[in-house]
């Protein structure tokens, strides 16, 4: 993901209690980061707001409907 890449949870962010209140919400990437875990972290800017580090697997871009 890149920073100003418009993110919604993925399937797998939505599974964890922690982020129940984003499901269905946008966000926009504000900060990457490559820590030494296996996946690299995001830190995005929710639109209602909330903000902080998400990792890229519980999040996915917002696809554009036609």
């Amino acid at each position: 993901m890149k920073i100003g890449d418009l993110v919604e949870l993925s399937a797998c962010g939505e599974s964890i209690d922690y982020n129940r209140s984003l499901i269905g919400k946008l966000g926009v990437v504000t900060e990457t980061a490559t820590p030494a875990a296996e996946f690299d972290v995001c830190f995005v800017h929710w639109l209602d707001g909330q903000e902080g580090f998400f990792s890229t697997m519980d999040l996915k871009n917002v696809r554009r409907n036609k």
